[in-house]
């Protein structure tokens, strides 16, 4: 190899390390008002002559969840959850500031200072305490704690409720659907429906 190829091929490893694209990362902190995130990269660089190098913790990553202006989707995250990091084309430090008219404010490209990050990126599954999912047949099924609808509810189809059903407002007594009775022509009166301590919410 000669000379010149020698330095190029050094000069090539050089500027390429300074080049970062994607990487899978841990959450240090993170705001949950301002979806930012500190995060740790979770893959040491190996350099050419054996040196290991760990890469630095980085501060205010945008953190990136499904959203449009009719609908957006969000979820907790907590430390050491893992994420991908995504290492942006040119300096973004302006945009994340607000900017309406963002230009670079540097000439760095993909550099560490030009993270965002994406959940749900583990080495191996993750299963959260609540859980959506879907099979293959179509089946959607939604496991939590609790669940909480804010909203008109509209189902087109049958609805199955394999335990009781309580309705009131607001806390404190309602009427259970295993309980409840409708008056009949059987005789001049009926049994009141009587009212039943809704269960406490889960918290």
């Amino acid at each position: 190899m000669s000379s010149m190829q020698s330095a190029l091929d050094s000069y090539m490893s050089t500027a390429l390390a300074s080049v970062h694209t994607a990487l899978p990362a841990t959450v240090v902190k993170y705001d949950e008002g301002k979806h930012r995130a500190q995060v740790k990269p979770s893959v040491r660089s190996l350099m050419e002559n054996g040196v290991q190098i760990e890469l630095p913790e980085l501060l205010d990553v945008p953190v990136i969840f499904p959203a449009s202006k009719a609908f957006d989707l969000e979820f907790p995250l907590d430390k050491d959850d893992g994420v991908l990091l995504i290492f942006q084309e040119l300096d973004i430090s302006e945009w994340k500031s607000g900017e309406r008219t963002p230009i670079a404010a540097t000439a760095s490209r993909f550099n560490l200072d030009a993270a965002v990050a994406i959940p749900g990126l583990f080495s191996k599954p993750s299963e959260g305490k609540a859980r959506i999912t879907a099979t293959k047949d179509g089946t959607l099924t939604w496991a939590a704690k609790k669940i909480v609808f804010k909203g008109q509810m509209i189902f087109e189809d049958d609805v199955i409720a394999r335990k009781d059903v309580y309705v009131g407002v607001g806390v404190g007594t309602g009427v259970s659907m295993t309980q409840h009775i409708h008056p009949t022509a059987a005789g001049p009166t009926s049994p009141p429906t009587p009212t039943t301590p809704i269960p406490p919410e889960e918290v």
